[in-house]
């Protein structure tokens, strides 16, 4: 039984892999921001904004992501963790981590299924280090 349990989750971590993958344009592209300071949630908002700017709305999009990162850090008390380590499974193109490594001074470890999103974080990384 454990071999088939073992096929399934490797199974099931292709699949999402595959997904994530085939999106990394697509989500670039939709929720904006610099690469790879990308969070893929769509955030909190009070309001919707009442318009037809993508502009605009991106950037009210941008500001209800980083509300959802700041009441996230706030329920799980990472301010306590000044200094301290992060884990961000699934961190994704990043952005919860870059965010919660900056506002909080801590170290931050992400874990990604998808080779294509962490080829991009080391980039932007290395770009700003050796720009």
């Amino acid at each position: 039984m454990p071999f088939i349990t073992t096929q399934l989750a490797g199974y099931a971590n292709e699949i999402v892999r595959e997904w994530y993958e085939g999106r990394t344009e697509h989500i670039l592209e939709r929720y904006g921001g610099d690469a790879p300071r990308v969070h893929y949630h769509t955030g909190l908002v009070d309001q919707v904004p009442h318009t037809e700017d993508v502009d605009e709305l991106k950037r009210a999009l941008r500001q209800a992501q980083v509300r959802l990162l700041d009441i996230a850090a706030k329920e799980w008390q990472i301010d306590r963790l000044r200094g301290g380590h992060i884990l961000d499974s699934g961190c994704g193109l990043s952005g919860g981590s870059i965010y919660w490594a900056e506002k909080y001074s801590c170290s931050v470890t992400g874990v990604s299924l998808v080779q294509e999103h962490l080829d991009l974080l080391s980039f932007a990384f290395y770009s700003d280090i050796f720009a």
